[in-house]
C-alpha cells in the first residue's frame, strides 16, 4: 500500500488485456483505472509518495500486506540494490528487513511475500 493509500497491484496480466484488446495504459505514477479493481498502481515511477532516507538509502514508497517496508529500487546515487533475496528484499541495521521494488517497465513491485499476509 503507498502512502497515499493507493493499491500496489500484482503484475498486470498483460496476455489476457491484449487478448481482451483491453488495453487501460498507465499513467505516469505508474497507475491506471480498473473498473472492477479502482485505481491501483502497477510501476513505481517515483511520482507517488516517499519517504527520504538520511543515508543515501533508497527512499521508502509504502508497506507491503505482511508489514515490511517497500523502498525504492536504486539508492540515492542510483545504485540498484544486488544482495535482494527471491521476495526482491533484504536486511539492514536501520530498517530491519524491507523489500525494493523492480525497476517500473518490469510491471512489477516484489517478487513474494516474505512475512505472513495481513489485512
Amino acid at each position: 500500500m503507498a502512502f497515499n493509500g493507493v493499491a500496489f497491484n500484482a503484475p498486470a496480466p498483460v496476455d489476457n488485456i491484449l487478448g481482451a484488446y483491453t488495453l487501460a495504459p498507465f499513467d505516469d505514477a505508474g497507475g491506471h483505472i480498473n473498473l472492477n479493481a479502482g485505481y491501483h498502481y502497477h510501476a513505481a515511477t517515483g511520482v507517488s509518495k516517499k519517504i527520504e532516507q538520511t543515508d543515501n538509502h533508497s527512499a521508502m514508497i509504502g508497506y507491503a500486506f505482511d508489514g515490511y517496508g517497500i523502498f525504492e529500487n536504486a539508492d540515492a546515487n542510483g545504485k540498484e540494490y544486488t544482495d535482494l533475496d527471491e521476495s526482491r528484499g533484504h536486511y539492514d541495521e536501520i530498517r530491519g528487513y524491507h523489500y525494493h521494488v523492480d525497476k517500473a517497465g518490469n510491471n512489477n513491485f516484489i517478487d513474494g511475500l516474505r512475512g505472513e499476509y495481513a489485512l
